[in-house]
This record gives structure tokens, C-alpha cells and sequence, in this order.
């Protein structure tokens, strides 16, 4: 009796207020240390996210913006080659009419009235052919005015715009206007350079695949004369001095004019005299 009353006593008696409150503490921070942790790796690999993030779409804009370089560069030359074919197939077909008519027999009345007959004329005699377009050699010289005289040419059908050879370009304005000064060299049988100052027409967009990017090229207006054609026509201003032809003549003086039978050199009237006076002058 007495020990049951002796038990019923401890259970009775209130627990200590220092106890429960020891455990929650330790209960708290045992809770939030994990979270802690968690929030700490959480914040990390959201940073991670968006730095990866960042880098992949740096790539994905270099990528594309490599992948439009190559799609300028290919499209240019498939452009060029396109072109090229195109008037190669032109200047084979002038040449086959030229071919047959000059294969054709000659008619004429009877004997009788033989001295009324005409003479008839070889067209590829007078360098010109069936087609009345003149018949010029794969190189050439051209007279072009200023500085009015006489330079190498090499006849290009791939070129769709001519090309003289500048040197020290510099462009400027003048009266609200673009200008160009340059230099080029001098004509044939002059030593020298020539200074010249011309309006620029417009400006030709070049790209190359053997540079990076591409090139804005001023292109000016000269007067010009090949063989019997005399008119105006655009000029772009590059450097040539590695090459051996000042001037490349391109389709832009070609078209509807003149034929290049690529077998051929120097068969016009200003070629045929800048090479006599040449030969002069070495003797």
C-alpha cells in the first residue's frame, strides 16, 4: 500500500520546464539544418541552370551566324559560276551560226551576167559575225578616256561588272556628293601615274572566299573605246598591280555587242595600232 502510493506520487508531480524546451531547440535545429542545405544547393544549381543556359545560347547565335557566312559565300558562287556558263553557252552559240554560214555555199546567177554579181564579204574577215556583233580576241587593248589612252585588257565574260586598276583610293565629298581620288597607271608607252577625280557611280558590294567578310568597292563611269564601240560604262576601282592586265573588261561592255572567240588576240583597230607603235618604239 504504502509503495503504491509512493509511485502515484512521482507520477504525479509535475516534469521539469527546462526539459521540453532543451529537446524543442534541439528539435528546431535539427529540422532546419537540412533545409538550410537544401535552399544552399538549390540556389547553386539554379545558377548553374542559367549560366549553361547563357552559354548554350551564345553558341546557338555563333552557329547561326556562321551558318548565314556560308550561305552568302555559296551563294555567291554558285552566282558566279551560273553566269559564267551562261555566257560561255552565248559565245558557243555565236560562233556555230558563224560556223555555218561561213560553211554555206555562195550562189550567184549565171555566167552570162557574172560581173553583175556582188561580192560577197566574209563577216569574220571584217571582224564582225552573222549576227553584226563584233568579234574580239581573249586579250585586247582599250582606250579609255580620261586619260585617254590606250591599256591591256583581258576580256573576262565571268565578270559582271569591268575593273580598272586604282591605287591610293580615297574617297571624299563634293557638293554633297561622293567623290573618289585615285591614281592609275599610265597608258601604254608612258611611264608613270595619272591622278584622276571622279564621281562615284554607286558602290559594288564584293565578297571573296578567301577573305573574311566582304568589300565595298566605289565603281565610276568612263568613257571607253574597243574595236568600233564607243560609249560609256561602269568601272570598278580595285588594286591589280599583281596582275598583268590594268583593265578587265566584263559583261557589262560585252552584252548585246561584242563576241569573244577566246582562240583570238588582238584583232581590233586600237590594238592592232598600239602594238605597231610599240614595235616602233623597240626598234
Amino acid at each position: 500500500m504504502t509503495s503504491n502510493k509512493f509511485f502515484r506520487t512521482r507520477s504525479q508531480q509535475p516534469l521539469s520546464p527546462l526539459l521540453p524546451r532543451s529537446w524543442l531547440a534541439l528539435l528546431c535545429i535539427v529540422c532546419f539544418l537540412p533545409a538550410c542545405a537544401l535552399l544552399d544547393g538549390s540556389i547553386a544549381k539554379n545558377e548553374d541552370v542559367a549560366l549553361i543556359n547563357a552559354q548554350l545560347l551564345e553558341q546557338q547565335q555563333e552557329i547561326i551566324a556562321q551558318h548565314e557566312k556560308l550561305d552568302n559565300i555559296h551563294n555567291a558562287q554558285i552566282h558566279h559560276h551560273t553566269t559564267t556558263i551562261s555566257a560561255q553557252a552565248e559565245t558557243l552559240r555565236s560562233l556555230t551560226v558563224l560556223l555555218n554560214r561561213s560553211n554555206e555555199p555562195r550562189s550567184c546567177p549565171t555566167i552570162d551576167i557574172l560581173n553583175d554579181c556582188p561580192q560577197q564579204s566574209d563577216p569574220a574577215s571584217e571582224g564582225r559575225n552573222s549576227t553584226d556583233k563584233q568579234i574580239i580576241g581573249e586579250l585586247e587593248f582599250i582606250r579609255l578616256m580620261p586619260p585617254d589612252g590606250a591599256y591591256k585588257a583581258r576580256i573576262d565574260t565571268g565578270a559582271t561588272t569591268s575593273s580598272l586598276d586604282a591605287r591610293d583610293i580615297e574617297k571624299f565629298e563634293r557638293d554633297g556628293e561622293n567623290w573618289v581620288r585615285f591614281t592609275v597607271p599610265a597608258p601604254e608607252g608612258k611611264d608613270g601615274e595619272i591622278e584622276m577625280e571622279e564621281p562615284v557611280a554607286r558602290f559594288a558590294r564584293i565578297i571573296q572566299s578567301s577573305a573574311e567578310g566582304d568589300e565595298r568597292r566605289p565603281v565610276i563611269k568612263l568613257q571607253f573605246e574597243l574595236g568600233e564601240t564607243k560609249r560609256m560604262a561602269e568601272f570598278t576601282l580595285s588594286d591589280r598591280s599583281h596582275l598583268n592586265y590594268p583593265v578587265l573588261v566584263g559583261r557589262n561592255i560585252l552584252r548585246d555587242l561584242l563576241v569573244v572567240d577566246v582562240s583570238k588576240k588582238h584583232m581590233t583597230r586600237i590594238s592592232r595600232d598600239t602594238l605597231a607603235a610599240i614595235e616602233e618604239r623597240e626598234e
